[in-house]
């Protein structure tokens, strides 16, 4: 990859309205986070002239050599909290040295660089609540600006994506049929996710003919635009059974997985991380207990229910006049994740785990919008990044989802279809 080529850069109004908050921030990355340091940092950092900053790296740098890039970490303190913050929460090294001497892990987050054949697109990680704010509420967060930058000039932030010869062919002609569908306001949000799902399912038997596959969707556009997929949709059967045991089950593996945090010591019982996670998740669950003790015969499925579709209708009322949020969340995952091909899944793969992601979160939303008598912005904020930052500190969080989908046999096509009834 030639760094002094110019390249096509593509900024969308998220990344460039994005500005960090320090200590500000709900949930700071400054806390509960492992910190990997590259060399470079981490030899500055040791016997830098600052003696503030040679002091504290003396103290709280580890050195690992793993990597280039994770050539040590910083060691948190028994608060969980960054060493290097002052009393104010405001970080030393950028304090005292400056930005570019950070870390690149702390220069970097949340913004990431990927490649997409020949040009570059800038994007931003969600786990942070800031970033989750200009993604999802601002109605213009996909508009794009295009300049022409030098890799070289991009240096400080570590690269990902596919460059011009690994980018499969696939890729691009299909993103931009999902995004023309997601955009295709005519028809309900549900109806384009299914008219989504049923090409990217039947349109992998064409990915390794471009041609083909152009005239395949062609014709799945047209089947969007004319109805046919609406209609697929709607003689979908709904079955609410299999929707609470898809939840029970994706919820209980969770829970499984934070339990093996503690025990591990990864993941200290009193995090912030944990705590807000578990403030979005818990909801639905208390209200199920609570209405089992009036009314002790029902069974959970059907106190699921109850709660469900009455919270549904409250986040309903709350998204009526918001309806970019759920759109820019799809676009985002569209954009940001590349058809996760980085972790060998197929189109259809990807589609399943972005429909199970998205009726956890719904479901998630629906709880807290009952318990609380409505949602707000804060709690759709609070749901959506701290989910994210789960998936992003959980390097098993899509494996395990699927795993849970076949160990509970609700791994078919139609099985996931159904969630988004």
């Amino acid at each position: 990859m030639a760094t002094q080529d110019l390249y096509n850069m593509m900024t969308p109004n998220f990344y460039s309205e994005f500005n960090c908050i320090g200590a500000e921030c709900a949930d700071t990355c400054c806390q509960g986070w492992q910190i990997n340091v590259d060399k470079k940092a981490f030899k500055n950092l040791k016997k830098n002239e600052n003696i503030i900053v040679r002091q504290l790296a003396n103290e709280h740098l580890s050195l690992t050599r793993q990597s280039e890039s994770s050539w040590g970490n910083i060691k948190l303190k028994d608060n969980n909290h960054c060493p290097f913050l002052d009393t104010t929460k405001l970080c030393e090294i950028h304090k005292q040295i400056g930005h570019e001497a950070l870390p690149k892990t702390c220069q970097n987050y949340p913004k990431s660089i990927l490649m997409f054949g020949d040009q570059i697109e800038a994007s931003m990680s969600i786990s942070c609540p800031t970033a989750a704010e200009a993604v999802l509420l601002n109605p213009s967060a996909f508009t794009f600006k295009q300049s022409e930058k030098m890799l070289q000039r991009l240096n400080h932030i570590t690269i990902g994506g596919y460059t011009k010869k690994t980018l499969p062919a696939w890729m691009p002609i299909l993103r931009d049929f999902c995004f023309s569908v997601v955009l295709f306001e005519q028809i309900p949000l549900e109806h384009r996710l299914f008219a989504m799902g049923m090409s990217l399912k039947q349109g992998e038997k064409h990915l390794d003919n471009p041609l083909r596959l152009q005239e395949f969707l062609a014709t799945a556009e047209e089947m969007t635009a004319d109805g046919s997929f609406s209609k697929m949709y709607e003689d979908l059967s709904l079955n609410e059974s299999f929707k609470y045991v898809m939840f029970a089950n994706q919820h209980y593996k969770l829970d499984q997985e934070s339990l093996q945090y503690k025990k591990a010591g990864n993941t200290p019982s009193h995090s912030e991380k944990q705590t807000r996670f578990d403030q979005v998740r818990t909801p639905i669950f208390e209200l199920i207990e609570q209405r089992k003790l009036k009314q002790p015969e029902a069974k959970d499925v059907d106190l699921f229910f109850e709660i469900f579709k009455s919270g549904q209708k409250k986040v309903d009322l709350f998204l009526a006049t918001k309806e970019h949020i759920l759109i820019n969340y799809i676009l985002y995952y569209l954009f940001h994740n590349q058809f996760m091909f980085n972790l060998d899944k197929t189109p259809f793969q990807f589609f399943k785990i972005m429909s199970v992601d998205l009726f956890m979160q719904r479901t998630y939303l629906a709880g807290i919008a009952e318990k609380q008598g409505e949602l707000t912005q804060e709690w759709l904020i609070q749901l959506f990044q701290s989910y994210a930052r789960r998936r992003q500190h959980d390097a098993h969080f899509v494996d395990n989802m699927e795993m849970q989908l076949e160990q509970s046999n609700t791994n078919g096509a139609g099985d996931i279809f159904s969630l988004l009834k």
